[in-house]
């Protein structure tokens, strides 16, 4: 990951999270979801 992936992660990682897990309610797919939406960012 680049410098500036590694800094949009950890600026956003925390409010995907949280809005995907409220979305979905099982944990593993909401894992892979914000997965997804990182890797299609970077």
């Amino acid at each position: 990951m680049t410098a500036a992936g590694e800094e949009i992660y950890l600026e956003y990682a925390d409010k995907v999270s949280s809005y995907v897990r409220g979305k979905i309610r099982n944990p593993y797919e909401a894992e892979d979801v914000v997965f997804s939406v990182f890797l299609k960012v970077y």
